[in-house]
């Protein structure tokens, strides 16, 4: 079974509940408007095979899915909407895509800015001594609202953070996130294009910092 089939299973099973009358096709066709497209038949011609494959980020349009039920004569609500958009979100449910709004986004433009390899990463830790990982400070895309654009782009201002024996220190750089799109709301992995440092080095101290913990909800 395809990822597509097993949510659409998942969803019908959660709105038969209050619309008893709601066929598994109907359930189908609310779950393509979700991914952007006006009818099933769009979304197998154009992006089931993309969603089944390589993509990693599926931005969703909770508001298409209600608007496609409504037009099929099924009142679903936002809040039975967004119970089936949590019966999706547990990890292992999606098969390993992120299923997210735009602004969700922000959070996959930091995870590849401090995750991702690049030279002038490296090039940074080695010019003080050793690594000691990443931090995001900001993620400011480069789309306007409502824009889902062929090529999504993040400058990511944050620390590139390495040590010696004599100190740690924090370096400041702007970085730069790039999101190719394949199919209409569907979104391969992240490429750190450049990192570049923005001023000069701060020592701090490891022992003292504040970690900040991050929920997605997938993988």
């Amino acid at each position: 079974m395809n990822k597509f089939s097993q949510w659409v299973g998942l969803a019908h099973k959660v709105l038969s509940t209050s619309h008893p009358k709601l066929k598994l096709s109907h359930a189908r066709e609310c779950m393509a408007a979700w991914l952007g497209h006006r009818t099933y038949a769009s979304l197998c011609t154009h992006d089931l095979n993309v969603l089944n494959g390589s993509c990693k980020y599926v931005i969703i349009d909770s508001q298409g899915a209600i608007d496609r039920a409504h037009g099929i004569g099924f009142d679903v609500t936002g809040d039975q909407w967004r119970e089936v958009e949590m019966t999706l979100s547990p990890s292992g449910i999606s098969g390993g895509l992120w299923l997210i709004d735009m602004h969700t986004m922000g959070s996959a433009a930091r995870l590849t800015f401090e995750d991702e390899h690049h030279e002038d990463v490296v090039a940074i830790w080695q010019a003080i001594g050793m690594a000691d990982g990443r931090r995001t400070l900001s993620t400011d895309p480069h789309v306007a609202e409502n824009e889902i654009p062929e090529e999504l782009r993040y400058t990511v201002q944050g620390e590139i953070r390495a040590f010696n024996e004599g100190e740690s220190l924090a370096v400041p750089v702007d970085a730069q996130v790039l999101f190719k799109r394949l199919g209409l709301r569907l979104y391969g992995e992240g490429e750190l294009l450049s990192v570049r440092q923005t001023g000069i080095p701060c020592v701090y101290e490891p022992d003292e910092e504040v970690f900040e913990f991050y929920y997605m909800s997938e993988d």
